[in-house]
């Protein structure tokens, strides 16, 4: 990542910065408008809207084809903070599974 976006990005408070935002600071550093990345991308203005305000969830797919416009990593993207952190749904999923694994095992 250039210093010129490691820049961008530190005058986010980190803490509150997630893929969409992001997304949004690359793009702006570049000086492209929602269009200008419809336009080469094919991904709809709106969708690129609801990914950069968080409303639709950043995908490896999305961030790809983003990264390659903004000239990223995808993990730019992904993982702005530079870490990958679980969500609380994954936690609550790793949770239940390890519930019903154990039940699994009990019952053999």
């Amino acid at each position: 990542m250039s210093k010129r976006f490691m820049d961008l990005l530190n005058e986010i408070d980190s803490s509150t910065l997630t893929s969409g935002r992001a997304l949004r600071v690359f793009r702006k550093g570049r000086n492209l408008t929602l269009k200008d990345v419809e336009d080469v991308t094919g991904i709809k203005e709106q969708n690129l809207s609801a990914l950069e305000n968080d409303r639709l969830e950043m995908s490896v797919y999305y961030a790809e084809i983003l990264a390659a416009v903004l000239g990223l990593h995808p993990t730019d993207i992904l993982f702005p903070n530079g870490q990958w952190a679980k969500s609380k749904q994954i936690l609550q999923i790793e949770k239940r599974s390890l519930e019903l694994i154990r039940r699994k095992e009990k019952a053999v």
